[in-house]
């Protein structure tokens, strides 16, 4: 029988230490890699919330919109709610833009800054109005809006510019 070579031993230990290290090493990078991959996951979906967000503030101005108008040319309050309520959107679009002057104007008015602001939203598309509609309100069945809406760092949303062609 033979002896078990010492060397052999004293050999296998650094290896082993050094296969740890390099496992451990591989652990530590992925952590960091799904860390990091997270977090731009949540950023993706926060700033899709967001956008999603924007657009209902957009849809529910342009509701307004058409409801005030209606109101405005002579329809009464209820058949006014009634076709503004049934407006029907498409094509609705959303992308993020830059603030403009008149924003800038806004913001200052309700007291925040540019420094607040997370994302401003260019939201367009076309909106199909049922029922009379009387020309004074300046609308036709067939319509394009376009919209702008800021969304704040606290999450809040600011429509600041709404308009029905």
């Amino acid at each position: 029988m033979t002896a078990p070579d010492p060397t052999a031993r004293e050999s296998s230990g650094p290896r082993q230490r050094r296969m740890l290290l390099r496992v451990a090493g591989g652990v530590v990078v992925a952590v960091i890699l799904a860390f990091a991959g997270w977090r731009g996951y949540v950023a993706v979906q926060d700033r899709e919330h967001k956008k999603s967000e924007a657009i209902e503030q957009c849809l529910d101005a342009i509701h307004a919109d058409i409801r005030e108008r209606l109101e405005g040319a002579g329809t009464s309050a209820s058949e006014a709610a009634k076709q503004a309520e049934h407006a029907e959107f498409a094509k609705v679009d959303a992308h993020a833009t830059s603030l403009s002057d008149d924003d800038l104007t806004l913001l200052r008015d309700s007291g925040r800054t540019r420094d607040d602001v997370s994302r401003d939203w260019a939201v367009d598309g076309e909106v199909e109005i049922p029922g009379d509609l009387p020309s004074a309100a300046r609308l036709g069945p067939f319509n394009r809006f376009d919209c702008t809406a800021v969304v704040f760092k606290d999450g809040t949303v600011l429509v600041t510019h709404q308009q029905i062609n």
